[in-house]
C-alpha cells in the first residue's frame, strides 16, 4: 500500500533540499566578482570590480598623463620651496637690465643738456666776447638745475625699474605654478570622473 505520509515526507525533503541548493547557488553567485570597464580608442582607462560587497576601482594613466603628473608634482614642490629665492643668474639678468636702463637714461640726459651748454657758451662768447658775465652764469645755472632734476628723476626711475623687473619675475613664477597646478588638477578631475562612472550602478 502506498504510504502517503512517506511520500509527502520525501517530497518535503526534496523541496527543502532544492531550496537549500538554490539558496546556496544564490549565495555563490552573490560572491562572484562583477566587473565593468571603460575604454578610449581601444585602451582600457578604468576598471571596477565588486567582490564580497567590496568595490575596487583602478585607473590606468597613459604614459603622457603620468609624465605630466610627475612633472607637475615635482616642479610644484620645488617652485613653492624656492618661490622667493633668486639664483645668481636671475639676479645677474635683472642687474644687467637695470644697468642698460641706467646707461640709456644717462645717454639721454647728456644728449639733451650737453648741446644746450655748448650752444649757450658759443652764443655768449659771440655776443660778449667772453663768458665772464651774468647772462652766461644765469643761463648756465638754469640749465644745470634742469639737468640735476633730470638726474634725480632718472635715479627714481632706476629704482622703479628694478622693482618692476623683480615683480615681473615673481609674476612669471606664480603663473608657472598656476599652470602646473591646473595641469595636475585637470588630470585628477578626469580620474575622479571616471572612477565615479565605473563605481556607479553596483
Amino acid at each position: 500500500m502506498f504510504n502517503v505520509e512517506a511520500a509527502l515526507g520525501i517530497a518535503s525533503a526534496g523541496s527543502s533540499l532544492l531550496g537549500s541548493l538554490m539558496g546556496g547557488a544564490s549565495n555563490v553567485l552573490a560572491q562572484l566578482p562583477k566587473s565593468k570597464s571603460f575604454s578610449i580608442n581601444g585602451n582600457e582607462v578604468v576598471k571596477s570590480k565588486v567582490k564580497g560587497g567590496k568595490v575596487t576601482t583602478n585607473f590606468n594613466l597613459s604614459d603622457d598623463e603620468q609624465n605630466i603628473l610627475n612633472y607637475a608634482n615635482q616642479n610644484l614642490l620645488k617652485g613653492l620651496q624656492n618661490i622667493n629665492v633668486f639664483s645668481d643668474d636671475v639676479q645677474k639678468s635683472i642687474q644687467n637690465q637695470v644697468k642698460a636702463y641706467t646707461n640709456q637714461g644717462i645717454k639721454n640726459i647728456n644728449s639733451t643738456y650737453t648741446p644746450m651748454f655748448r650752444n649757450l657758451r658759443n652764443d655768449i662768447a659771440s655776443r660778449f666776447g667772453n663768458l665772464d658775465n651774468s647772462v652766461f652764469m644765469d643761463n648756465l645755472n638754469s640749465i644745470e638745475q634742469n639737468r640735476t632734476s633730470a638726474i634725480e628723476n632718472l635715479t627714481e626711475n632706476i629704482l622703479a625699474k628694478q622693482a618692476e623687473l623683480y615683480d615681473q619675475e615673481m609674476n612669471y613664477r606664480y603663473n608657472y605654478l598656476n599652470q602646473l597646478s591646473s595641469a595636475r588638477q585637470g588630470i585628477n578631475s578626469n580620474i575622479l570622473d571616471f572612477l565615479q562612472m565605473a563605481a556607479s550602478g553596483y
